[in-house]
């Protein structure tokens, strides 16, 4: 198996961690508001990284351009 192919089959787990180790960061209120609360204009810090793993992920894998990322 190819290492691309390895990560797309992991992805959700990977995208999960990175928003979690992202979170950990925050005082254990504000992380498990941001957690918990999915509506995007009520939660715009859980939102943005939620999208913005997302993104990185996608473009890492998709073999965009290092200085777009």
């Amino acid at each position: 198996m190819m290492l691309l192919e390895l990560l797309e089959r992991k992805k959700d787990a990977i995208l999960r961690r990175w928003v979690e180790d992202a979170l950990s960061v925050y005082p254990d209120e504000s992380s498990a508001m941001f957690r918990r609360q999915k509506d995007p204009f009520a939660n715009p810090v859980g939102n943005s990284l939620r999208v913005g793993t997302r993104g990185i992920f996608e473009a890492i894998i998709g073999g965009m351009d290092g200085q777009k990322i």
